[in-house]
């Protein structure tokens, strides 16, 4: 039997389950944000992402999941290039 699925993923389903309504979520490693689109979406979670790789990072921003506002001005230099630091924080 296969189990309950969110985004073809068993963990995003239980994640889900877990996490309550209007709660804030820090993902570490979020990846390109999916899991935290989802939750912002479902759950109206206030979304924060840890991501190092700045493709993924430009992947999470483009779902809509947020950069918080500091990071706002560091994350369009590291994207044009200006800079080389990760970790990048949404």
């Amino acid at each position: 039997m296969k189990g309950r699925e969110v985004l073809g993923r068993s963990d995003y389903a239980l994640i889900t389950e877990l996490i309550p309504q209007a709660s804030r979520v820090l993902d570490l490693g979020c990846g390109d944000g999916a899991l935290l689109a989802f939750l912002q979406a479902t759950k109206g979670v206030e979304a924060r992402g840890i991501e190092l790789k700045p493709e993924l990072v430009q992947a999470a921003v483009a779902r809509g999941v947020g950069l918080a506002p500091e990071e706002r001005k560091r994350q369009a230099l590291l994207l044009a290039g200006e800079v080389r630091e990760a970790p990048a924080t949404l």
